[in-house]
């Protein structure tokens, strides 16, 4: 599956950066290590918090893997399977992951 994770940062005369990164993998991880796909600085996130696996067409599965859960539309839980087709909004600590799919990706 291809994942498109799309960064966007805000400058301090408010612009905003918009970083995309394409990514042709089946999983995605989400943590504080910078290894991690999603490297989220922030202490309130595990260093291996979570994972995205791409499961058929645009359902995803979602799993914590670190101690911490994470929300999803606001619920908190450790796993749950989402339609990007849909779209989802993902907050592990501080941080909000919108999914969404554009044209055939699945966007992050």
């Amino acid at each position: 599956m291809k994942f498109l994770v799309r960064q966007i940062s805000k400058t301090a005369d408010g612009r905003e950066i918009i970083r995309n990164t394409s990514h042709e993998v089946e999983t995605i991880t989400i943590g504080r290590d910078s290894a991690s796909t999603i490297h989220l600085a922030d202490l309130a996130v595990d260093m291996q918090h979570a994972r995205i696996t791409a499961t058929s067409g645009t359902r995803l599965l979602v799993e914590a893997v670190g101690s911490l859960g994470f929300e999803v539309d606001g619920r908190s839980t450790s796993r749950i399977e989402i339609d990007a087709a849909v779209g989802s909004m993902l907050r592990f600590g501080g941080h909000e992951l919108r999914v969404a799919t554009e044209e055939g990706a699945v966007v992050i």
